[in-house]
């Protein structure tokens, strides 16, 4: 048993070795005991070689030598063999140092060849490099010889100026003119380049003008076949507007596209502006030769057939011009593509001449109603309607000039219409006849009222009373029937109006409308201003031809009027006005006259010297702010207070006469001793003044229900009445109770004063 037993005991395993393994084992084991075998064969030959027997000695010896030999061979074989493998490795230790020795010299070979090839590579390329750029300069240069060398061939083409109109190549040809005109432009400083761009121009110049004349033959052809043989065939009619608009566009279609390749080029050469220009003039003569004559007629058949209807003739008119310029705004653009200034010229032209005659119309109108008329249609019916109209932008504008003459017009009429008609007016007696005017309209109101008339009926009244004020409904409040106009007040009817009021108010109604802003607030302000001067006057009348208080009544409602009358115009035309004082320059000129005695006195009292110290340098300027709705409402201010007053005083009129005798004694004497202060005469006083207190306030309240008729507004002017008088009662009382007794305040009559305070508390 070997070790490999153990190994493979299947009792006693001390490491199992795997079937790689024992075949590994197996593979030494085999090569093991052919050695051993080797050996043995040697060994065995040898022992018999020595159980050999010599019979001489040189056998012996050649024996001996023979195994020696044996012996060593097997000895050395193993070294021989390292020799022999030494030998090999020498050999192809040789052999590789001769093959370096050639990579070597191969790798010296290849470089050179490789460093040839790269130079030769490189010499390539530069020639390659060296053609490219030849090639690509030769290429420029013939693209630039394509414009020196496009002239033989642009002549050849412009030889004939018929074939050039008919071709369907003349855009392209043109468009290169154009190249070789801006080339030649770029590039001055080519040779002879200033020669050929002489040349290219007068090709191009060439080309337009052939366009040029047989455009402007072709519109006077068309012009020539339309237009009337005579004057007397010139009529307005829609043959004549079909002829001059429908056979006129016969060849506009070859026109226009002629005209588009010059008018998309008008921007970059002056050439096609000047050309362009010419044909827009040819165009614009030959319609303005047909349609003047025609539109001359028509205005003036117009202007003929509407006498005096100037807002008929003014609509009509504006109408038909409107409709010539949109035919006109349409033919156009049937020959030419863009917009030009030569048509809105042409438009404004034609427009001129309805201007004209409009014009000449407007400035012999008199009438505000008229005027105010034709600003409003011109302003609302004919501006306003074509403000975003392009095609009717030129008549737009003229007739904005007519507007503005026309405003013109209106505020001269209304300036000559306030001098003559407001501020100098005169009135008549009947205009003057308060307060029989209002108790007239109160009785028929009354009248009607009892009798139940019918609503028509009523209207029927009402129109007689102020048919003359039918323009100013548009600033008053409408009412739903007669019986409730007069409720309010006689004097709120239009026709009981001052004729002052009623014209500046129809005046303000009328300019509302017509005029712009500004210019309507600072006429505003001088009507208004008219109207308050001639209501002071007529004012001034009244109480001189009446009474005080029915001059103060018939000024405080017209005041009302007007304010409720231009409240909805919302005037806002406040402005400043500066004027110069005087007042100083007056009272010293004043002086230095009163004392003329010391003017050439040596003393300090010279009164040149006092002059010359106290008048300043030039007059004070005062800067005012006029608002004309305060200068109303301080008028009505101080008509109110002016009213109260007189009116307080006239119910206490016998205590005002007793006051002031009263004031005029002295204040040591004693007051209950003089004649008027008896008790007696007291008692006298207070019958006089309850009887007077108790008429004249009944007629207070009588002539405020008259004028005013409104219950807020007399218990507002009548509040500060009844605190005037009831203070000047309480201050009565209170001087009997100090100077007088108990039994004398029972004679005076204390109780009637009471009644007074009463009776004037329950109004």
């Amino acid at each position: 048993m070997n070790v490999f037993d153990f190994w493979q005991n299947e009792d006693s395993t001390i490491a199992p070795l795997s079937e790689k393994q024992l075949l590994f084992i197996e593979k030494l084991e085999s090569q093991s005991n052919a050695r051993f075998a080797s050996s043995s064969h040697v060994t065995q030959e040898t022992s018999d070689d020595s159980n050999t027997e010599f019979e001489t000695l040189e056998k012996f010896e050649e024996w001996f030598d023979n195994s020696l030999h044996c012996f060593e061979s097997d000895q050395n074989v193993k070294y021989q063999k390292l020799i022999d493998y030494c030998n090999e490795c020498k050999a192809i230790l040789s052999v590789i140092d001769e093959t370096l020795q050639n990579l070597e010299t191969l790798d010296k070979q290849y470089e050179y060849s490789s460093n040839k090839t790269n130079s030769l590579h490189n010499i390539c390329e530069n020639i390659l490099h060296q053609q490219h750029g030849l090639i690509m300069a030769m290429d420029a240069i013939n693209e630039k010889l394509v414009y020196f060398k496009e002239y033989e061939h642009m002549t050849k083409k412009f030889s004939s100026s018929s074939v050039l109109i008919l071709n369907e190549s003349l855009m392209t040809t043109l468009k290169r003119l154009d190249e070789c005109i801006d080339f030649f432009e770029k590039k001055s400083n080519y040779l002879e380049s200033s020669v050929y761009l002489k040349n290219f121009k007068h090709l191009q110049s060439q080309a337009l003008s052939t366009i040029k004349n047989h455009v402007i033959s072709s519109i006077q052809r068309s012009a020539k076949q339309v237009a009337p043989e005579s004057t007397e065939a010139i009529a307005p009619g829609d043959s004549v507007f079909t002829l001059f608009y429908g056979k006129f566009q016969a060849g506009a279609a070859r026109i226009k596209s002629l005209m588009t390749m010059i008018e998309e080029r008008q921007n970059k050469d002056e050439t096609y502006k000047k050309y362009l220009r010419e044909c827009h003039d040819t165009y614009f003569k030959a319609r303005e030769l047909l349609i003047s004559p025609v539109l001359s007629v028509a205005i003036n058949d117009m202007v003929s057939s509407h006498q005096r209807s100037y807002c008929s003739l003014t609509r009509n008119s504006s109408k038909m011009l409107m409709h010539i310029c949109r035919d006109e705004h349409q033919l156009f653009f049937q020959f030419f593509t863009q917009q030009s200034e030569a048509l809105d010229e042409f438009l404004e032209k034609l427009c001129l001449n309805l201007y004209d005659v409009l014009r000449s119309v407007v400035i012999h109108i008199e009438h505000l109603e008229i005027l105010s008329e034709l600003c409003i249609i011109l302003k609302y019916e004919v501006i306003e309607d074509v403000l975003e109209s392009s095609e009717l932008q030129s008549f737009a504008h003229v007739m904005s000039q007519l507007l503005e003459d026309t405003q013109e017009r209106l505020v001269y009429r209304t300036n000559i219409y306030l001098q003559t008609s407001i501020i100098g007016y005169s009135p008549a007696p009947g205009d003057l006849a308060y307060p029989e005017k209002l108790e007239m309209m109160e009785s028929i109101a009354e009248y009607l009222i009892t009798s139940n008339s019918s609503l028509s009926r009523s209207g029927s009244v009402c129109s007689i009373a102020s048919a003359s004020l039918s323009d100013v409904s548009l600033v008053t409040n409408d009412r739903s029937d007669f019986s409730s106009k007069f409720s309010s007040s006689p004097a709120d009817i239009h026709g009981m109006w001052y004729p002052t009021v009623r014209r500046a108010i129809m005046c303000l109604t009328k300019l509302y409308r017509s005029l712009d802003k500004e210019a309507f607030q600072g006429l505003a302000q001088e009507v208004i201003s008219g109207c308050l001067d001639s209501l002071e006057v007529a004012k001034e009348q009244i109480s001189k031809n009446k009474s005080q208080t029915d001059g103060c009544l018939f000024f405080i409602k017209h005041l009302l009027v007007i304010r409720e009358q231009i409240s909805p115009f919302k005037i806002e035309c406040s402005y400043r006005e500066v004027a110069l004082d005087f007042t100083r320059v007056k009272s010293a000129a004043l002086n230095i006259l009163q004392n003329r005695e010391n003017i050439f006195s040596l003393t300090n009292n010279n009164s040149l010297l006092q002059f010359l110290f106290e008048v300043p340098g030039a007059p004070q300027v005062i800067d005012q702010i006029i608002d004309p709705q305060r200068i109303v409402d301080s008028k009505i201010k101080t008509a109110c207070e002016q009213f109260i007053a007189m009116s307080a005083d006239s119910m206490l009129s016998p205590l005002l006469r007793f006051n002031s005798l009263v004031n005029s004694c002295s204040k040591t004497e004693n007051i209950c001793n003089q004649h008027f202060a008896t008790a007696e005469s007291i008692s006298k006083m207070v019958k006089e003044l309850h009887a007077c207190f108790t008429e004249k306030l009944s007629f207070c309240r009588k002539m405020m229900s008259l004028y005013l008729a409104n219950s807020d507004t007399e218990n507002i002017l009548f509040k500060p009445i009844r605190a005037n008088v009831v203070g000047k009662i309480d201050s009565f009382m209170k001087f009997l109770e100090m100077n007088y007794k108990s039994e004398d305040n029972e004679k005076i009559g204390i109780g009637q004063l009471l009644e007074m305070k009463q009776a004037i508390n329950d109004v």
